[in-house]
């Protein structure tokens, strides 16, 4: 897996350039915000999902195979709206609006490629104690859980970038 540092860009650097890139209040732009706004927060990690589980994890508590077998179905289960969410924030679609400049785009499909990335590397390690009968290592749970902080703070600021109605 492609480092998520490597895969994101300084989140700082993002904001600025999309605020930049928001000088217009026209409503296509809004709308295509609003698109964004949504799209972003479907990819968000939130804390009562897969998170707190990672948590558990990297605390070192102990996290039965049942658990593990009860949270796993319901992570799989949102890839569906995951991956409509992720088609949002495609390149190639993004790209191909005169709305949305190619730096800009480029951001957002590195947000979408460190959520895939980091989708999967959750399901390998969830998996691991289904089909090894083992543990999952609390320094691999920590390892994964700081690459989800780092992911969601980046989507947490691009969203507040997007969102002109927060800013009201």
């Amino acid at each position: 897996m492609v480092e998520l540092i490597s895969v994101v860009a300084d989140g700082l650097a993002i904001v600025e350039a999309i605020a930049a890139d928001q000088k217009s209040a026209n409503p296509r732009l809004d709308r295509l915000d609003d698109e964004i706004v949504g799209a972003l927060r479907k990819i968000y990690f939130t804390p009562d999902g897969v998170l707190s589980l990672l948590e558990k994890i990297a605390n070192g508590e102990d996290v039965s195979v049942e658990e593990v077998e009860r949270r796993l179905p319901q992570f799989n289960d949102r890839q569906w709206h995951v991956a409509r969410a992720l088609e949002t924030l495609n390149f190639d679609k993004l790209s191909s609006r005169r709305e949305v400049s190619l730096r800009r785009a480029e951001h957002l499909n590195q947000v979408r490629y460190g959520k895939v990335n980091i989708r999967a590397d959750i399901q390998r390690l969830l998996n691991y104690p289904l089909t090894h009968n083992k543990r999952i290592k609390a320094d691999k749970a920590a390892e994964l859980l700081a690459k989800v902080r780092e992911l969601n703070d980046q989507i947490g600021q691009l969203e507040e970038a997007h969102n002109f109605r927060a800013r009201r």
